[in-house]
Protein backbone atom coordinates (compact mmCIF):
# COMPACT_ATOMS: atom_id res chain seq x y z
CA UNK A 1 0.00 0.00 0.00
CA UNK A 2 2.62 2.24 1.21
CA UNK A 3 4.51 2.23 -2.43
CA UNK A 4 1.53 2.33 -4.74
CA UNK A 5 1.05 5.16 -2.59
CA UNK A 6 4.60 6.69 -2.95
CA UNK A 7 4.28 5.71 -6.73
CA UNK A 8 1.06 7.68 -7.29
CA UNK A 9 2.64 10.91 -5.62
CA UNK A 10 5.67 10.51 -8.08
CA UNK A 11 3.34 10.54 -10.62
CA UNK A 12 1.61 13.45 -9.61
CA UNK A 13 4.81 15.24 -9.84
CA UNK A 14 5.63 13.88 -12.57
CA UNK A 15 2.33 15.13 -14.63
CA UNK A 16 2.72 18.64 -12.34
CA UNK A 17 5.78 19.15 -14.30
CA UNK A 18 3.88 18.21 -17.86
CA UNK A 19 1.08 20.60 -16.82
CA UNK A 20 3.39 23.45 -15.70
CA UNK A 21 5.01 22.56 -19.08
CA UNK A 22 1.72 23.06 -21.05
CA UNK A 23 0.93 26.28 -19.23
CA UNK A 24 4.16 27.56 -20.70
CA UNK A 25 3.27 26.54 -24.16
CA UNK A 26 -0.08 28.44 -23.39
CA UNK A 27 1.38 31.42 -22.40
CA UNK A 28 3.87 31.50 -25.37
CA UNK A 29 0.33 30.63 -27.64
CA UNK A 30 -1.43 33.91 -25.62
CA UNK A 31 1.77 35.95 -26.26
CA UNK A 32 1.55 35.30 -29.71
CA UNK A 33 -2.04 35.90 -30.27
CA UNK A 34 -2.24 39.16 -29.02
CA UNK A 35 1.10 40.43 -30.39
CA UNK A 36 0.84 38.62 -34.37
CA UNK A 37 3.67 38.47 -36.51
CA UNK A 38 3.71 38.94 -39.86
CA UNK A 39 7.33 37.51 -40.27
CA UNK A 40 6.88 33.65 -40.22
CA UNK A 41 11.12 33.35 -38.79
CA UNK A 42 11.58 30.95 -36.10
CA UNK A 43 12.09 32.26 -32.60
CA UNK A 44 13.24 31.27 -29.55
CA UNK A 45 9.66 31.27 -28.12
CA UNK A 46 8.60 28.50 -30.92
CA UNK A 47 11.95 26.55 -30.10
CA UNK A 48 10.82 26.22 -26.37
CA UNK A 49 7.64 25.34 -27.82
CA UNK A 50 8.31 22.86 -30.11
CA UNK A 51 10.83 21.21 -27.71
CA UNK A 52 7.44 21.18 -25.16
CA UNK A 53 5.75 19.32 -27.78
CA UNK A 54 8.78 17.19 -28.43
CA UNK A 55 8.79 16.18 -25.00
CA UNK A 56 5.16 15.42 -24.70
CA UNK A 57 5.17 13.20 -27.63
CA UNK A 58 8.13 10.88 -25.86
CA UNK A 59 6.47 10.67 -22.67
CA UNK A 60 3.42 9.79 -24.58
CA UNK A 61 4.86 6.89 -26.36
CA UNK A 62 7.15 5.85 -23.40
CA UNK A 63 3.63 5.49 -21.44
CA UNK A 64 2.42 3.72 -24.27
CA UNK A 65 5.10 1.17 -24.73
CA UNK A 66 5.29 0.94 -21.07
CA UNK A 67 1.59 -0.07 -20.98
CA UNK A 68 2.39 -3.27 -23.17
CA UNK A 69 -0.36 -2.08 -25.50
CA UNK A 70 0.30 0.81 -27.55
CA UNK A 71 -2.58 0.77 -29.25
CA UNK A 72 -4.84 0.37 -27.06
CA UNK A 73 -3.39 2.95 -24.24
CA UNK A 74 -3.56 5.25 -27.50
CA UNK A 75 -7.40 4.51 -27.61
CA UNK A 76 -7.93 5.27 -24.26
CA UNK A 77 -5.74 8.22 -23.71
CA UNK A 78 -7.16 9.70 -27.33
CA UNK A 79 -8.20 13.07 -25.26
CA UNK A 80 -4.16 13.35 -24.99
CA UNK A 81 -3.08 13.49 -28.76
CA UNK A 82 -4.16 17.11 -29.10
CA UNK A 83 -1.36 18.45 -26.69
CA UNK A 84 0.67 16.68 -29.47
CA UNK A 85 0.19 18.90 -31.97
CA UNK A 86 3.28 21.67 -32.96
CA UNK A 87 1.77 25.04 -33.41
CA UNK A 88 4.76 26.97 -33.98
CA UNK A 89 6.83 29.00 -36.51
CA UNK A 90 5.49 29.68 -39.97
CA UNK A 91 2.05 27.56 -38.75
CA UNK A 92 0.96 30.55 -36.72
CA UNK A 93 2.20 33.44 -38.69
CA UNK A 94 -0.63 34.95 -41.02
CA UNK A 95 -3.40 32.17 -39.09
CA UNK A 96 -4.64 34.41 -36.93
CA UNK A 97 -5.99 32.65 -33.53
CA UNK A 98 -4.07 29.66 -34.42
CA UNK A 99 -1.96 30.21 -31.44
CA UNK A 100 -4.91 29.95 -29.23
CA UNK A 101 -4.78 25.52 -29.50
CA UNK A 102 -1.93 25.73 -27.44
CA UNK A 103 -4.54 25.67 -24.96
CA UNK A 104 -5.12 22.06 -26.13
CA UNK A 105 -2.02 21.16 -23.86
CA UNK A 106 -3.87 21.95 -21.05
CA UNK A 107 -5.34 18.04 -20.93
CA UNK A 108 -2.68 17.47 -19.45
CA UNK A 109 -4.33 18.66 -16.22
CA UNK A 110 -6.58 16.01 -16.78
CA UNK A 111 -4.00 13.18 -15.55
CA UNK A 112 -2.90 14.92 -12.38
CA UNK A 113 -7.16 15.23 -11.81
CA UNK A 114 -7.18 11.12 -12.56
CA UNK A 115 -4.42 10.29 -9.97
CA UNK A 116 -6.08 12.34 -7.32
CA UNK A 117 -9.18 10.88 -7.99
CA UNK A 118 -7.32 7.64 -7.35
CA UNK A 119 -6.04 8.58 -4.35
CA UNK A 120 -9.45 9.98 -2.85
CA UNK A 121 -9.08 13.31 -2.87
CA UNK A 122 -12.51 13.87 -5.63
CA UNK A 123 -14.39 11.55 -2.81
CA UNK A 124 -13.39 13.93 0.28
CA UNK A 125 -14.07 17.28 -2.19
CA UNK A 126 -17.96 15.39 -2.47
CA UNK A 127 -17.83 15.25 1.11
CA UNK A 128 -16.53 18.64 1.38
CA UNK A 129 -19.34 19.49 -1.10
CA UNK A 130 -21.84 18.23 0.98
CA UNK A 131 -21.23 20.32 3.87
CA UNK A 132 -21.09 23.24 2.17
CA UNK A 133 -24.70 22.50 1.32
CA UNK A 134 -25.88 21.56 4.78
CA UNK A 135 -24.52 24.71 6.06
CA UNK A 136 -25.58 27.13 3.96
CA UNK A 137 -28.80 25.82 4.28
CA UNK A 138 -28.87 26.32 7.62
CA UNK A 139 -27.25 29.78 7.70
CA UNK A 140 -30.22 30.48 4.91
CA UNK A 141 -27.42 32.05 2.52
CA UNK A 142 -30.19 32.13 -0.52
CA UNK A 143 -32.77 33.94 1.38
CA UNK A 144 -29.77 36.45 2.89
CA UNK A 145 -28.15 36.81 -0.88
CA UNK A 146 -31.94 37.80 -2.25
CA UNK A 147 -32.53 40.17 0.50
CA UNK A 148 -29.61 41.56 -0.09
CA UNK A 149 -30.51 41.86 -3.84
CA UNK A 150 -33.94 43.49 -3.22
CA UNK A 151 -32.07 46.08 -1.03
CA UNK A 152 -29.97 47.02 -4.27
CA UNK A 153 -32.64 46.93 -6.68
CA UNK A 154 -34.78 49.40 -4.20
CA UNK A 155 -31.53 51.90 -3.66
CA UNK A 156 -31.51 51.69 -7.14
CA UNK A 157 -34.64 52.89 -8.09
CA UNK A 158 -34.63 55.23 -5.50
CA UNK A 159 -31.45 56.88 -6.75
CA UNK A 160 -32.57 56.75 -10.27
CA UNK A 161 -36.12 58.45 -9.12
CA UNK A 162 -34.74 60.67 -6.63
CA UNK A 163 -31.32 62.11 -8.60
CA UNK A 164 -31.89 61.51 -12.41
CA UNK A 165 -33.16 64.56 -13.00
CA UNK A 166 -30.29 66.68 -11.54
CA UNK A 167 -27.50 63.71 -11.19
CA UNK A 168 -26.43 63.00 -14.98
CA UNK A 169 -24.25 60.10 -13.08
CA UNK A 170 -27.76 58.47 -11.94
CA UNK A 171 -29.92 59.32 -14.64
CA UNK A 172 -29.23 55.61 -16.40
CA UNK A 173 -30.95 52.91 -13.73
CA UNK A 174 -27.76 50.94 -15.01
CA UNK A 175 -26.10 53.36 -13.29
CA UNK A 176 -27.95 53.66 -10.48
CA UNK A 177 -27.74 50.25 -9.77
CA UNK A 178 -24.24 49.79 -10.10
CA UNK A 179 -24.00 53.29 -7.75
CA UNK A 180 -26.70 51.51 -5.26
CA UNK A 181 -24.30 48.16 -5.30
CA UNK A 182 -21.14 49.68 -4.46
CA UNK A 183 -22.57 51.58 -1.31
CA UNK A 184 -24.34 48.57 0.09
CA UNK A 185 -21.24 46.48 -0.10
CA UNK A 186 -19.19 49.26 1.22
CA UNK A 187 -16.79 48.95 -1.47
CA UNK A 188 -17.66 52.76 -2.62
CA UNK A 189 -16.37 52.35 -6.06
CA UNK A 190 -18.12 55.30 -7.48
CA UNK A 191 -16.48 58.81 -7.57
CA UNK A 192 -19.29 61.39 -7.35
CA UNK A 193 -22.10 62.30 -4.83
CA UNK A 194 -25.59 62.53 -4.76
CA UNK A 195 -26.58 66.13 -5.16
CA UNK A 196 -29.86 66.17 -3.23
CA UNK A 197 -30.75 65.46 0.08
CA UNK A 198 -32.80 62.97 -0.81
CA UNK A 199 -29.80 61.32 -2.76
CA UNK A 200 -27.69 61.71 0.40
CA UNK A 201 -30.29 59.98 3.11
CA UNK A 202 -30.48 57.36 0.90
CA UNK A 203 -27.04 56.49 0.32
CA UNK A 204 -26.57 57.01 4.33
CA UNK A 205 -29.19 53.88 4.47
CA UNK A 206 -27.25 52.07 2.39
CA UNK A 207 -24.79 51.56 3.77
CA UNK A 208 -25.76 51.05 6.70
CA UNK A 209 -27.75 48.29 5.71
CA UNK A 210 -24.86 46.79 3.69
CA UNK A 211 -23.01 46.90 7.01
CA UNK A 212 -25.48 45.33 8.62
CA UNK A 213 -25.40 42.78 6.26
CA UNK A 214 -22.05 41.59 6.29
CA UNK A 215 -22.15 41.39 10.10
CA UNK A 216 -25.96 39.12 9.95
CA UNK A 217 -24.42 37.33 6.95
CA UNK A 218 -21.36 37.06 9.19
CA UNK A 219 -23.48 35.94 12.33
CA UNK A 220 -25.41 33.38 10.35
CA UNK A 221 -22.67 31.57 8.88
CA UNK A 222 -20.92 30.76 11.85
CA UNK A 223 -23.65 30.10 13.79
CA UNK A 224 -23.91 26.81 11.09
CA UNK A 225 -20.41 26.30 11.10
CA UNK A 226 -20.73 25.65 15.07
CA UNK A 227 -23.89 24.01 15.06
CA UNK A 228 -22.61 21.36 12.43
CA UNK A 229 -21.77 18.20 13.86
CA UNK A 230 -18.40 16.50 13.49
CA UNK A 231 -17.98 13.83 10.87
CA UNK A 232 -18.90 10.52 11.93
CA UNK A 233 -18.41 7.04 10.19
CA UNK A 234 -20.27 8.49 6.96
CA UNK A 235 -18.99 11.21 6.57
CA UNK A 236 -15.61 9.75 6.49
CA UNK A 237 -16.73 7.36 3.70
CA UNK A 238 -18.31 10.02 1.51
Amino acid sequence: MADEAERNVRQIRRDIGLSALALVSVAIGVHDFLRPRADPAFTLLDAVDLGIVVYFVIDFAAKARASGRPAAYTRSHWWELPSLIPVTGGIVAGLEGVSVLRALRLVRLLRVARLLRVAGTVARIRGLRRYVARVARRAQVVGLFVAGLLIVVAGGLGANVVEGQVNPRLARLEDALWWSLNLFTTTSYVDFQPRTSGGRILAGILQVLGVAFVGVFAASLASAILKEPEAGPEDERA
